[in-house]
């Protein structure tokens, strides 16, 4: 018996495979990991786990898994010793640098590298590197919400998020059941829309019938991106007749007659005919709103993807503040963090905008970083000669596939940090493989962005296979031949130890990160009324004069007749492109495709499983039919994170990029579709 329980054991751990940080058990017999559950004592998400975290062990045991370092030599890629591989880069990277500067170098930072505690290296080596060439995930989908957080409150990574509590909740453009939140991390959120339902109200704006508009008390379709007149309209009306918080603006807002001049032109008629909904719903969702008071209006990717994503976020943050609503309880909660403690080192108003890079000076950069959207014109134009992506996969994230692609090939070193093959890394220079989460230790870093102040820490459950190195490590071996120093060179180092110097100003016992258990700090109840003491001023600023100065000349988009309009769509056993091979789906579900109402199929001679044609302004691909129940009459989807069906060949961005975030417009796109071929 005792020889049985030496061989099999069941380590707690968390998921790291999405932000949400699920609570999970992993099951180990002799050594191996043959599979994982809920953790039912998680404090969190109470033993869910959704079908990503259920493939865990699938995709930890699965035969393509990256296992060695490889190399490109003649056109192929071939296995090469860490040192050969690592003395190569090094070598490189010095002569690079020597030649055409630090910023000739970039890295890339992905979705997966912000779930990897040791991919945060990346920051540290780019510092001490002295490059600004950094380009992130963050670019790509959502710098909307850093300007506007940053023009309202002083800081960019400011993240209000619904209170647990609320009563009357919209979610605008985001499908929390599939991707469990946007900016704000949702673990069990099928429990917490229904209890938002519950409670008093759950309205969800799409265009699609998403899986959270099945659970929500009212849905509105509006025509994609013209939300700003929607928001407009309620903020006008509340000002105007009742069921504003007359109290809380004039105590904790500035500019409140700029923003009521802004949305004067915003009436019921206008706002109708602009977003394409009844009266008689918008007319529905303004009584709720009076009738709730607090409201705790989020935004998606839906809205940060689209045309108008800054005017749009500026406003539903604005209507959150009309109703009294942001920083309060039963409205927007805005976590403190378990690590970083807001409440209490504050932050200084700042402008963290920048020029943008050489080649594209009408992109501005923010945060430190460059804007994704000018990674391929940095290459084509000479000025980005190496790049090192950690735990991303550019070549589906970013628009313009092709361009991207032969751009990607121009480079000196494509040096690509992962843990499964991708389009990327078939086509890097030097493929290093990196240690997946049940082989690392983590800690959730992105604790302000959690629902609950809250914040977690999980050992290794096996150790490394094959020749799989932690990034920390791999990034401090780049560093050292660059003469960096920012990791212990042993790869097996206590990663507790090397992680407790990452929480700033801690909550909690640092000293519990032991690095042999899981352990959890949650605090039971959230903070509220903390934020006013670091605005400027003590006050959010409801009418930043560039978004007013943006709204002026906002308009719909277009609407041929003869076309449709592209969204974008995530899918429930995938993320990004992490298990587009179908790995986390037992029934076949994520496909890609172009999925289409039955009544826009017909109406375009298309028939289910036959080929289409779906072409843009930029682009076109070749694709199959899904009719799909949820999808609107008017839009169509193509979900993204597929190699094939890349919806980057329908997105440019050469056009229609914003110039106060640098975001390249991915939602509303016109498209045109024909058949091409039968079932």
């Amino acid at each position: 018996m005792a020889a049985s329980e030496d061989r099999t054991k069941s380590v707690r751990t968390y998921c790291r495979i999405c932000p949400a940080g699920c609570g999970m058990i992993a099951d180990v017999v002799d050594g191996k990991v043959v599979g994982v559950r809920g953790d039912k004592a998680h404090p969190l998400s109470y033993g869910y786990l959704c079908p990503k975290g259920q493939a865990s062990a699938k995709a930890h045991n699965s035969p393509h898994r990256l296992d060695r370092p490889l190399m490109r030599s003649s056109g192929t890629l071939s296995p090469a010793s860490w040192d050969d591989a690592m003395d190569d880069i090094g070598g490189k990277l010095v002569e690079i640098r020597q030649a055409s500067g630090p910023d000739a170098i970039g890295v890339y930072f992905g979705t997966a590298g912000f779930f990897d505690t040791g991919g945060m290296f990346s920051f540290p080596f780019i510092g001490q590197l002295g490059t600004t060439s950094l380009y992130t995930a963050t670019s790509v989908d959502s710098p909307g919400y850093q300007l506007v957080a940053e023009r309202m409150s002083g800081n960019h990574w400011l993240l209000p998020k619904p209170d647990r509590d609320a009563n009357f909740v919209i979610l605008n453009g985001i499908n929390p059941i599939v991707s469990h939140g946007h900016n704000f991390f949702m673990a069990a959120p099928k429990a917490q829309l229904r209890k938002w339902a519950a409670r008093g109200g759950l309205w969800v704006i799409d265009p699609r019938l998403t899986e959270s508009a099945e659970i929500a008390t009212g849905h509105l379709r509006p025509l994609p991106g013209t939300e700003y007149a929607l928001f407009g309209f309620l903020i006008r009306s509340l000002l105007a007749d009742g069921g504003a918080d007359v109290e809380f603006l004039r105590d904790f807002c500035s500019n409140v007659d700029s923003l009521r001049d802004s949305v004067a032109p915003f009436d019921l008629d206008a706002a109708a005919s602009i977003t394409h909904i009844e009266q008689s719903e918008i007319l529905r969702l303004l009584a709720g709103i009076r009738q709730a008071g607090r409201i705790a209006l989020q935004l998606g990717t839906g809205t940060s993807m689209s045309k108008n994503a800054n005017v749009t976020t500026w406003l539903g943050w604005a209507l959150n503040a009309v109703t009294g609503s942001l920083d309060r309880p039963g409205g927007m909660w805005i976590n403190r963090g378990m690590l970083q403690d807001l409440a209490k080192v504050g932050w200084q108003p700042t402008n963290t905008t920048r020029p943008g890079p050489k080649s594209r000076p009408d992109l501005p950069g923010r945060a430190g970083q460059m804007p994704s959207g000018a990674l391929i014109d940095e290459i084509e134009a000479g000025n980005l000669r190496a790049l090192i992506v950690v735990g991303g996969n550019p070549v589906i994230a970013l628009p313009d596939t092709r361009r991207l692609t032969a751009a990607l090939g121009k480079l000196d070193l494509l040096v690509v940090l992962d843990v499964l093959p991708t389009g990327t890394t078939e086509l890097a220079t030097h493929v290093l493989p990196c240690t997946g989460q049940l082989e690392r230790a983590d800690i959730s870093m992105g604790d302000i962005a959690y629902t609950r102040e809250f914040a977690q820490y999980a050992p290794r459950v096996v150790p490394p296979g094959a020749e799989r190195r932690p990034t920390w490590w791999i990034l401090g071996e780049l560093g050292r031949r660059l003469g960096i120093e920012i990791a212990p060179p042993d790869p097996d180092a206590d990663e507790a130890a090397l992680f407790r110097p990452l929480a700033a100003a801690p909550r909690f016992d640092i000293a519990a990160f032991d690095g042999d258990t899981a352990v959890s700090f949650l605090e039971e109840e959230c903070s509220f009324g903390w934020v006013s003491r670091f605005l400027p001023d003590n006050r959010w600023n409801l009418a930043p004069e560039e978004l007013v100065e943006q709204l002026k000349h906002s308009t719909p988009p277009g609407c041929d007749p003869e076309a449709l309009l592209l969204i974008p769509s995530r899918q429930r056993h995938k993320i990004n492109s992490t298990f587009n091979d179908g790995i986390a789906d037992r029934h076949g579900h994520s496909l890609p495709g172009l999925y289409i109402s039955e009544r826009d199929a017909a109406r375009f001679g298309l028939e289910p499983g036959g080929l289409a044609e779906v072409a843009s302004a930029t682009g076109k691909l070749v694709v199959t039919v899904h009719i799909d129940r949820r999808m609107g009459d008017g839009c169509v989807s193509i979900p993204h994170g597929f190699e094939r069906a890349n919806v980057g060949h329908l997105t440019s961005t050469r056009i229609n990029t914003d110039p106060l975030s640098g975001m390249i417009e991915q939602s509303g796109v016109e498209v045109r579709v024909r058949p091409i071929g039968p079932p």
